[in-house]
């Protein structure tokens, strides 16, 4: 299901569309992340929500685990002073880049993503 479709019938089902983002430039395949908001009832908001991502045709099944990484990552991780996260064949690392207080706590984050080839 293309994005147009996808978002016209979340907007239908009483949700509201907060982001529509990609998280890196040119990767083949592009993936997007949309973020959606929905206000009400939970067990009815729950079945709209299902009834929307079954028009993708995506089952609804828990993904399987990632392959453990035969990868390496000691060099990498001692060069940035940190182990990261690895979750298969991907090293990730979180910094928290400022940090501003305005009558709440805002994190700007930033993550570094190395995919083993």
């Amino acid at each position: 299901m293309k994005y147009p479709q996808l978002s016209r019938s979340f907007v239908e089902s009483g949700f509201e569309i907060t982001a529509l983002h990609n998280h890196f430039v040119g990767e083949t395949l592009a993936i997007k992340y949309m973020h959606i908001e929905g206000r009400g009832e939970v067990r009815r908001l729950t079945e709209k929500l299902k009834a929307v991502l079954a028009l993708t045709g995506v089952p609804m099944t828990a993904p399987s685990a990632p392959t453990p990484s035969t990868t390496d990552w000691s060099a990498i991780q001692t060069i940035m002073g940190s182990k990261g996260d690895v979750k298969g064949s991907i090293l990730r690392f979180l910094t928290i880049l400022a940090q501003e207080c305005v009558n709440d706590v805002t994190l700007f984050q930033r993550y570094v993503r190395i995919v083993a080839s």
